[in-house]
């Protein structure tokens, strides 16, 4: 007999939590941004033929997104639109199009879908950031073709009434990351997260102070992160877990000593510890080591 097979449930938040705008929210992120645009690609002469919102309407989603990056490139045509205020633009909408200046772009992974919004994680080499992004009218998971976490090019994130959306333009790649790639994703989101706090505003301020404890602990806080840091630490995989245990026990002073001495350290810790059955104590967590926890 054939069995069935079952369909997995997908972890999105339920309708009721604020993953993206309310209704008036957006339709006021729209207007701003699309007249922007119109402005924009006005500057920008005979390359593209708009003299009203409804012209722009009709343009390609290509020459949509040329516009956009032509504005990155000039970004005082920010401060040219607020000074003129072409289309007669209350002092508040105003001033959230001058924050835009405020803009962070590039490529971004989406790791994870909250209840809060989704959390971008910058594909940046050193120092990357993850940010709490709302979706604008759709849901960002009905719009990204694949699961998380999900590549995005050209990504446009900017802050409005105290929060952080995308522009309306997402450019996802269609790939799969295997379990090995994802994981290691989800541990730079998890480490981002922890060096610089969820980033939930811009312009970014670095406000978010964590103790060398509270780092070592959210990094050794599931067997994903555990087994990812020592992948990459390698031999300060022990130095870690001995640290933890201090963390635990004693608290910062003899964290700051023994990280020093590692791996004298936990074999003294570990000793201490089963004192009394010495040999069969460390021989004992020493081949479990792996899934030390």
């Amino acid at each position: 007999m054939r069995a069935t097979s079952k369909r997995r449930k997908k972890k999105h938040p339920e309708s009721g939590f604020s993953y993206r705008l309310s209704l008036e929210d957006n339709n006021l992120y729209i207007k701003l941004n699309q007249n922007l645009l119109v402005f924009v690609a006005q500057k920008l002469g005979s390359k593209f033929d708009v003299k009203n919102r409804d012209d722009f309407l009709r343009l390609s989603l290509e020459e949509k997104v040329s516009i956009r990056n032509e504005l990155m490139k000039r970004i005082n045509l920010i401060d040219e639109f607020v000074d003129s205020n072409p289309f007669n633009f209350t002092p508040s909408e105003l001033e959230i199009i001058r924050s835009w200046k405020n803009h962070v772009n590039g490529t971004f992974f989406v790791v994870n879908y909250t209840e809060n919004g989704a959390i971008f994680l910058e594909e940046a080499d050193e120092d990357p950031k993850a940010y709490l992004v709302l979706a604008l009218r759709d849901p960002l998971w009905e719009i990204i073709p694949v699961p998380l976490p999900a590549r995005l090019d050209a990504v446009l994130l900017r802050p409005f009434k105290g929060r952080i959306v995308y522009d309306g333009m997402i450019n996802a790649d269609r790939v799969f990351f295997g379990s090995g790639i994802a994981r290691s994703i989800r541990t730079a989101c998890n480490r981002a997260i922890m060096e610089h706090g969820l980033v939930k505003s811009l312009p970014y301020e670095d406000s978010v102070v964590y103790s060398e404890e509270e780092k070592l602990s959210f990094h050794l806080s599931t067997r994903e992160r555990r087994e990812e840091n020592g992948r990459n630490r390698g031999t300060a995989t022990k130095k870690q877990r001995f640290a933890f245990h201090l963390l635990t026990d004693d608290g910062k002073s003899q964290f700051e000593v023994c990280e020093k001495e590692a791996e004298n350290c936990w074999r003294e810790k570990r000793l201490v510890r089963h004192s009394g059955r010495r040999n069969s104590g460390w021989q004992q967590n020493k081949g479990r080591s792996g899934n030390a926890g």
